[in-house]
């Protein structure tokens, strides 16, 4: 299984990393973190197009959100996951209600026991 993770990777830095390693431990390859300091609109539209790709190469997505407020950007990137038929689990209960809907919320350990049972 492959997995990527999405949220705003400045304020979650050093958990997505705790978590890709947990999830990584357990034989799931995590796709590198889009993690760094954009500072002109191309380095920001680069940065997207690579979680595209790694998110068209993964089975499952794990969003990263402190208070369920998500950018527009991984809302964006959420919605081609949705219609790529990926599962998707967040940290946090999001507050869009569709994202309500259709998005579990797990732990990283629910999220390997997940994988394990299927």
């Amino acid at each position: 299984m492959k997995a990527v993770i999405l949220g705003a990777m400045h304020m979650f830095e050093e958990a997505a990393k705790r978590v890709a390693d947990k999830l990584s431990g357990q034989g799931i390859y995590v796709f590198p973190l889009a993690v760094g300091d954009y500072d002109d609109e191309a380095g920001l539209l680069e940065a997207h197009r690579e979680r595209i790709k790694a998110i068209e190469k993964a089975g499952m997505v794990y969003v990263f959100s402190s208070d369920g407020y998500i950018s527009k950007i991984t809302a964006l990137e959420i919605g081609y996951a949705i219609k790529s038929g990926k599962r998707i689990f967040a940290s946090r209960k999001l507050e869009d209600y569709v994202f309500k809907q259709l998005i579990k919320i797990a732990t990283p350990e629910q999220i390997i026991e997940s994988v394990q049972q299927a």
